[in-house]
Formats: C-alpha cells, sequence, structure tokens
C-alpha cells in the first residue's frame, strides 16, 4: 500500500481514537456542564488537528518497524501497532500476518480510492450544504428590523437597551449573527410576556452572545461536515451543544429564580418550530434528548461552576501532551526504509529476499527519451532514480525495448511508488504536421534561417502567388511523431546511388525543444537533369544518370506551432525558397498551440502482478499484454471519385474553425499535377464522418468500398483498385511500435496514368481508428479528383480491437 493511502488511513483511526478518548472521558468522569463544554471542544479540536499533530512526530517505525517517540510510548506501541510490512520472510510471515491481512496490503489501493471519493463527496455535499444554510442566515438577518417604540415600551425597563430584534414569523426567540450577533424574537412576544419571562429570555441569550456561541457553532458544523463519518464527532458537538444550553439556562434562572417556571417556559417555545435552520433557539423539541437534560438538570437545580479550576486545566494539559503520544501508539505502519537500511546480504538463506518483488509495467517506448532529445536515452535504474525511487541492494530495472515491457525488482512501497511515477510520466507527445512549399523565382524571398508567424507566411505566399514568372509549388502533407523521420519522395531515384535523383526527396526530423516548441532537422534535395532551369511536375527517367545534378540544403531550427523556416537554395538557374510549416497535432487530429505533452491523455500504462524476487532467477516474462508480434492491423480501404473538389471544401468544416482548402485536402506538388497520388493528411474518425457525409450529399461524387482486411505486423497488404476505376495496385505497410498503440503506415500510393514510373513513398503515423487521406487530380482540370481513405484498427491475434 502506499505511503499516502497509509497516512489517510492513519488520519481517519487518529480522528476515530481523539474522538473516542474524548467522548469517553466526557461519558463517564466530567458531570459539570462548564467543564463538558470545555473538554468536548478539546476532544473536537484533537479530532480535526490531532492526526496533523500525531504525523508531525517521528516516524513511525524508528528504523524497528514500530512507533518510537518516548519512554512511555515504548511501552505501549508494541501491543498497539499495526504494521504493514514489505520485509517478510515466510517463516515470520505465517506467524504475524494472515492472509487477509497479505491481500489487504496488495489490493489496498485499489479498494482506497473508492473510499477517498466517498468521503470527499460527502465533505463536498455537506460543505455546499453549511454553505447554503449560512447564505439563508445572512439574508433571514438583514430582513430582521428593530423595535418599535411601543414595542420597546411593552418589555422591562432594564433591557431596553438590549441588542434586540423582531421578525413576524412563528418561531423562538434565537440568537443570529457571527461578528455582531442579535437576540430575534418573534413580534408575537410582546404585549404577551411577562417582565419575568423577558429576564429569562434575555439572561438566557446574552449568556450565548458572552461566549461567542454562534461564532463556535458555525465552526463546529464545519468540523462536521469535514469529519462527517466521524460518529465521535457527532456525539462530542451534540454534548457541547447540551452544555452550553444547560449555562445558559442556569444563567437565566440564577438571577431571576424559579428552576420549575423557567422549565415549563422553555416548554412554551417547544411547540414553535423555528423558520431558520441553523440559527440558535432558545428551546427546541429535536433532538430530544438535548431538551430532556437541560429540563432535568433544572428540575434538579444542579449547580454550574463559575471557574474550571486549577486542578481541571492542569488535567488538561497533562491529556493535551499524553493524549498524542497515546493515540501516536495506534496507527498503520509500512516500513519504507528497512530494505535499505537492512538489505538482502545472502542467497542462502531461504526466504531472506522475500521482501524484493519483481513487477513488470508496459510504457511507451519514449518515456525513457531526454526530453530535449528523444534520442538521448537514460537507463531505466537512472530515470527512476531520478524522479526520487531508492534501489536498495538486490533492486533492478530492465527495458525490454522489443516489447516495451519495463520491469522493476523493488519493495512494496517502492513499486507503487513507480507506478505512480510512469502514470505522470506517460503522457502523449503531439504530432507534428508538415506543409512544405517551394518558391521559383528569379531572386529568393525572405532571410534564409528565418521564422515566420502564421500570418507572416499567408502574406508572403498570397503576394508571390499572383505575380508572374514566380511559381508556388506545394509538397505532399505528412504527419509523424517526436524523433521519427518523416520521408516525402517525388521522381526517380538511382538504383545504384539512392543519393541521386530526378525530383523531390525532402527529409524531416522532428524532436521535442523546450517552452512547448520543436526543433526540426530539415535535408531537402532537388534532382535536375541537363539544360533544365525548374522543378518540373512531370518527371521523366533520365538517359545518363551521370548528367544529373543534385541540389542539398540542411537545416535546423527551433519553431513553434504554426511558424514557418525560411530556407533558400539555388537550384539551376532559378533561386529556390523553402517554407517549411510545422503545426502540433493532438491525437483526435486538432491543432494545438504548443507541442508540449498532451496532460489529459496518457498512455495506457499497464500492470502485471508482483512476484517474489528470487536471487539468481531469469528474468520473469509476464503476460501483461500480447506480444507486438501477435498484434495484428485491419485495414479498410474506400475510394471516391469527386466531380468538384472545391465544392467539397467549400462544405466541409476543418476543426470547426475553418473552411478546407482543396490543396489541403487533395494536397498535389503542382496545380497541373496529374496522374499521381499523394498523401494529403490524417483524419480521426469524426472527420472521417464528416467528409463521408458531405460526399455522399455532392452530386455526382462515388463512393467505392474496397475489400479490407486483417494484415500482420511488419507485412505488406496490397490493395487494387476497381477496373473502372483503373485497376492500378498499390502497397501499405502497416508497423505497430513496441507500445502496442501507435501504427506506422509506409505507403506506396497508386499511379492514375498508368505510369508506374511515377511514384510517391512517405510514411505517416496514426493512432487506431484513423484515417489517412490520399488524394489526386484525374485531368488537367484541377477540379476533377479522387480520394482513397485507409483506415487502420488494431486487433488482438484473437481477433478482438485493441482498447
Amino acid at each position: 500500500m502506499s505511503p499516502e493511502n497509509v497516512l489517510f488511513l492513519n488520519f481517519g483511526l487518529h480522528s476515530l481514537a481523539f474522538g473516542f478518548l474524548g467522548w469517553l472521558l466526557l461519558s463517564c468522569l466530567i458531570r459539570d456542564a462548564l467543564r463538558r463544554s470545555v473538554s468536548a471542544m478539546m476532544a473536537i479540536l484533537f479530532s480535526v488537528g490531532g492526526p496533523w499533530l500525531v504525523s508531525s512526530l517521528p516516524p513511525l517505525g524508528g528504523g524497528r518497524d514500530m512507533p518510537a517517540l518516548t519512554a512511555l510510548h515504548q511501552t505501549l506501541d508494541s501491543g498497539w501497532s499495526i504494521v504493514i510490512r514489505q520485509e517478510m520472510s515466510p517463516a515470520t510471515s505465517t506467524q504475524t500476518i494472515t492472509p487477509d491481512v497479505s491481500n489487504f496490503v496488495r489490493y489496498g489501493d485499489r479498494w482506497m480510492f473508492w473510499l477517498k471519493w466517498i468521503c470527499l463527496s460527502g465533505t463536498v455535499i455537506l460543505l455546499f450544504r453549511h454553505l447554503w444554510q449560512t447564505v439563508r442566515i445572512v439574508v433571514w438577518r438583514r430582513g430582521l428590523r428593530k423595535p418599535t417604540p411601543e414595542e420597546i415600551e411593552s418589555i422591562p425597563q432594564a433591557l431596553r437597551g438590549k441588542p434586540l430584534a423582531v421578525f413576524h414569523h412563528p418561531g423562538t426567540p434565537c440568537v443570529v449573527g457571527w461578528f455582531r450577533p442579535l437576540i430575534a424574537v418573534p413580534a408575537s412576544s410582546f404585549g404577551t410576556l411577562t417582565a419575568r419571562q423577558w429576564h429569562w429570555l434575555v439572561l438566557h441569550e446574552e449568556e450565548h452572545l458572552r461566549g461567542r456561541d454562534t461564532l463556535v457553532s458555525w465552526f463546529l458544523e464545519c468540523a462536521r461536515s469535514v469529519l462527517w463519518w466521524n460518529p465521535f464527532i457527532h456525539a462530542l458537538i451534540e454534548c457541547h451543544a447540551r452544555a452550553r444550553e444547560e449555562i445558559c439556562d442556569a444563567a437565566a434562572v440564577r438571577e431571576a429564580g424559579g428552576n420549575k417556571d423557567y422549565a415549563e417556559f422553555l416548554l412554551s417555545w417547544v411547540r414553535a418550530c423555528h423558520p431558520m435552520a441553523g440559527v440558535m433557539p432558545m428551546a427546541q423539541s429535536r433532538p430530544a434528548q438535548r431538551l430532556r437534560g437541560r429540563l432535568t438538570a433544572l428540575v434538579e437545580a444542579r449547580p454550574i461552576r463559575h471557574r474550571l479550576g486549577v486542578i481541571f486545566l492542569l488535567a488538561c494539559t497533562a491529556g493535551a501532551v499524553i493524549g498524542p503520544l497515546l493515540i501516536a501508539s495506534i496507527g498503520l505502519a509500512v516500513s519504507t526504509d528497512s530494505a535499505a537500511a537492512q538489505p538482502v546480504k545472502s542467497a542462502s538463506l531461504p526466504g531472506e529476499n522475500s521482501s524484493l518483488f519483481t513487477r513488470t509495467y508496459v510504457v511507451s517506448p519514449n518515456i525513457l527519451s531526454s526530453p530535449s532529445n528523444p534520442a538521448n536515452k537514460v537507463t531505466p535504474r537512472e530515470f527512476l532514480e531520478s524522479k526520487g525511487i531508492p534501489f536498495p541492494k538486490h533492486a533492478m530495472a530492465i527495458f525490454q525495448t522489443n516489447t516495451s515491457h519495463l520491469q522493476v525488482t523493488n519493495t512494496l512501497a517502492n513499486l507503487e511508488k513507480t507506478r505512480q511515477v510512469l502514470n505522470t510520466a506517460s503522457m502523449i507527445q503531439p504530432q507534428v504536421y508538415f506543409v512544405t512549399r517551394f518558391i521559383q523565382a528569379d531572386r529568393f524571398f525572405g532571410i534564409h534561417g528565418a521564422v515566420l508567424d502564421n500570418k507572416s507566411a499567408a502574406a508572403l505566399i498570397a503576394n508571390v502567388s499572383q505575380k508572374a514568372g514566380i511559381d508556388v509549388l506545394s509538397a505532399p502533407r505528412v504527419t509523424t511523431k517526436m524523433g521519427q523521420r518523416a520521408v516525402v519522395e517525388v521522381g526517380h531515384f538511382n538504383p545504384a546511388n539512392p543519393e541521386q535523383l530526378v525530383g523531390i526527396r525532402q527529409e524531416l526530423v522532428p524532436s521535442k525543444a523546450a517552452g512547448g516548441k520543436v526543433f526540426i532537422d530539415t535535408k531537402s534535395s532537388f534532382g535536375l537533369e541537363p539544360g533544365e532551369k525548374l522543378i518540373s511536375s512531370k518527371f521523366s527517367l533520365p538517359k545518363d544518370w551521370s548528367q544529373v545534378k543534385v541540389y542539398t540544403r540542411n537545416g535546423r531550427a527551433e519553431l513553434a506551432s504554426g511558424e514557418t523556416l525560411v530556407q533558400n537554395l539555388q537550384v539551376g538557374g532559378k533561386q529556390m525558397t523553402l517554407l517549411i510549416a510545422a503545426t502540433a497535432l493532438l491525437p483526435d487530429g486538432t491543432e494545438t498551440s504548443h507541442f508540449e505533452e498532451v496532460a489529459n491523455v496518457r498512455w495506457p500504462v499497464q500492470v502485471g502482478s508482483d512476484i517474489p524476487y528470487e536471487p539468481g532467477a531469469a528474468p520473469i516474462e509476464q503476460n501483461t499484454s500480447p506480444r507486438i508480434a501477435d498484434k495484428k492491423v485491419f485495414l479498410s480501404v474506400a475510394v471516391a471519385d469527386v466531380p468538384e473538389v472545391s465544392q467539397l471544401a467549400a462544405s466541409l468544416g476543418w476543426d470547426g474553425k475553418e473552411k478546407v482548402e482543396p490543396d489541403r485536402l487533395l494536397g498535389v506538388l503542382d496545380s497541373h499535377l496529374n496522374g499521381q497520388f499523394l498523401v494529403t493528411g490524417v483524419l480521426t474518425e469524426a472527420q472521417f464522418s464528416l467528409v463521408m457525409r458531405a460526399l455522399g450529399k455532392q452530386q455526382g461524387a462515388s463512393i467505392v468500398a474496397l475489400p479490407g482486411g486483417a494484415v500482420e505486423n511488419g507485412k505488406e497488404a496490397v490493395f487494387h483498385l476497381p477496373e473502372n476505376l483503373g485497376g492500378q495496385p498499390f502497397a501499405v505497410t502497416p508497423r505497430v511500435w513496441a507500445d502496442g498503440y501507435t501504427i506506422d503506415l509506409n505507403v506506396a500510393p497508386p499511379s492514375l496514368d498508368h505510369a508506374p514510373k511515377k511514384a510517391v513513398t512517405t510514411a505517416v503515423t496514426i493512432w487506431p481508428s484513423q484515417t489517412l487521406i490520399l488524394g489526386g487530380y484525374l485531368r488537367e482540370v484541377k477540379d476533377q479528383g479522387r480520394l482513397i481513405f485507409v483506415t487502420a484498427s488494431l486487433i488482438e491475434e484473437n481477433g478482438k480491437a485493441t482498447q
């Protein structure tokens, strides 16, 4: 069980113990009302604050797994402490702990969550109720009025300067207000009560005013709301309230006399129910036990002390010192230091290493990466020790990269801390959505290495696209993860030298930077045949590869989400300006303004069972999740012909913020490029449904679903377009990451003009149930297009979908 849960249980146990001890003393030893009220208040204060006082004392265990505070404490702890151990040999475990207690220790954290939730829910509800009553009392007090001159004349002369207020509803006299309290009386009291009854009423309520009972009552209700589960708190609050009423009754009859007549006067008010809950009425029938106790005290004429007395004060001081020491002897203790203080010394003694357990966690594959550089890995032990997890002798941590399993051998308390650390650290990082544009002109636009914001980049593109002699080209959009290389290739490559090409090759590698930004490493290559001055949309296979010239530009920059990197490169006879924009995408496909970790979306960290550690044993393999190799990817494909792409784009809302531009829906290399499918983006389930509904409503659009199927991890799946759509094949290779959740799709789209020499290959990272879009134009007319949707879902070996 985690130390936090043990602390929570100790708080409840100590609060109950303080309340029980106070209630026991009040019930058995104290009879005087004044002393009972003071003792009840002390017991309530210790029930609320005593557990914190006990937790500030020297830690439970004192190095011996049991409380050790003072000599008196040590004489009590051996029989009162309940110790939850994680260091226990089989020989001693059968004598000191039962299987039920063992289950309590091992599975306590599971039901402790619900216990905390119930306690917190009850506290919140009662605090809101208390707040509502407080507001009602404030409003009701403001509605009270001062007595009229005629009403003042009807009361005794000695009482005319008292803080009286009048209300017109039926009810009993009461005290209302916290900082400037008043005595509220019903209007029917004037002219009906005798002078003696007025004296009883005012003297009783004045004693409440002198003791600031309204303010004390408000704080007691707060304590009742917080410790509503403690029955002794309710009993102590009732005991305090009864004692205070007896003190006020004694103050009334001490000067006005007539105990029995005063008791009948109280009974006359019982029938009148007070209209406002939360005030302090002079008499009420509920709880009946309080009224019965008051009447008994009046009839018996019990004396009330005016002073507490020196002996009582000394006894209270002694109790305030001894009580916490006594209560601290009762509690739960989890030994977290014993494994480090008394490590396992030898493997020869049976059961000596039973305090260490091995637990397997299935975590994110990049959880051990450095925040600034995913390629810079740290060891599992270094990572956990940096988070405050101690490693005693024989403790270890092993990370299996092929299965993303983290095996930790440590004490139960440290294993629970490890689980909490992994849950906090296993947060998803946004994907990076790249959009690259090339500007071919007689000059450069922008300074090399400059970073433009979204508005500046849009203004630049709008400006150059309207000028003659300038060509603006767009590369296929691609989505990738932190630390993963995204490659866009358009053209032909020399089989003998992969670095030589005719066309375009762009490599983009993002890595996390500080301040919500991302580092972008770029490598852009442009290959031209002799005599070519421009990057053409149609690439033919060269006759002589030795004559092909390749221009390359490398770069590195730090970008925020939505910013654009400017790079300049001399290509042939033209000046080439590259605009590389990077945008952060959340798992649901929506854009976000930073590249920080997504705090509200976490990796599905799975936890295996605890297996006792044995020295020299082989690493334990646990089936906490199916092996990655056993997982399959179900690919479903749909093809749609769109007669008017601009009309479809205008009818779609992208992320609910903007209309989809045709080039974003059918991202192409050039406006006149045809015959090629290009990867254009990734849609979530909701976005895919939106596109399908729009296609279904568009006149002339046709949708064809291809036969889908399950593909083994890392295997290639080949799909064929229908014969009426050309019949060309295209290949999709899914690869599941070691986390068992992320999917890399390597796509070789088909050709639309039956020219297999034209090809665009790219790798896109998606999450399960997301849809990859391939787009291309069918003819020279830009508005005639075709879309291919590839949806990937994870399934297990047994055929069930992965959650």
